[in-house]
């Protein structure tokens, strides 16, 4: 329904769930909040400054960098297709 609500084709909806609980926080059993596990990339998000392939390249190079790497990943992202991505984050490791 989703899909088809933001004509998305199946790839690109899968994509975005398997990557949505990276971009979103969670609240506990016991009402504490958690943030999301890049929130700086939820962040470029929420503005629509990347797209799905963005995600996926940014949360792939991330489970090799420490979570102060994000932010400068996120501003190349912004500038640069996915593909990119994964190489400067290799540069950056």
């Amino acid at each position: 329904m989703l899909r088809d609500a933001v004509r998305w084709d199946i790839g690109e909806a899968r994509k975005w769930v398997a990557n949505a609980a990276l971009l979103n926080g969670e609240i506990t059993p016991t009402g504490s909040e958690l943030a999301p596990e890049l929130p700086v990339t939820a962040e470029a998000v929420a503005e629509g400054a990347l797209s799905v392939g963005h995600v996926a390249a940014l949360a792939e190079a991330m489970t090799k960098l420490p979570a102060e790497a994000e932010a400068v990943m996120v501003d190349f992202a912004r500038e640069h297709v996915p593909a990119a991505i994964a190489k400067f984050g290799k540069e950056l490791a």
